[in-house]
């Protein structure tokens, strides 16, 4: 395989031609991510809503990893955003709102893509 072609893939689409002898692997860890990400989620959400650096922190920290593995780097770039607002005392009803609903969004993308991929399962 070319390595550009490498280099476009995620990593969860590596590991899933690995291992193709072991398609509940994939499955199993689609399925942690789509609980992962309805837990972000609501972290996030009241994270943002209480100016709570320490939860915003540990809950973007906790899908880090996933985000690099699914190949979704904008979502982790729109949670640092709101993160970044509230550190720096910056954010308003309105941009709390609208970061909220972009993440939302974000993950509700990528849950309703998992799930699809499941189906076909």
């Amino acid at each position: 395989m070319p390595e550009n072609n490498q280099k476009n893939k995620s990593l969860i689409e590596s590991l899933a031609e690995l291992s193709k002898d072991d398609p509940a692997f994939r499955r199993e860890m689609d399925v942690l991510f789509i609980e992962t990400l309805q837990e972000f989620m609501i972290a996030f959400q009241q994270g943002m809503q209480q100016a709570n650096l320490d939860t915003l922190s540990f809950a973007i920290h906790k899908i880090k990893f996933a985000v690099q593995i699914y190949g979704i780097q904008t979502l982790y770039n729109e949670a640092e955003r709101g993160r970044q607002l509230v550190q720096q005392k910056r954010q308003t009803p309105q941009a709390v709102q609208q970061v909220i609903a972009q993440v939302n969004q974000l993950c509700q993308q990528q849950i309703g893509h998992l799930k699809k991929q499941l189906g076909k399962a």
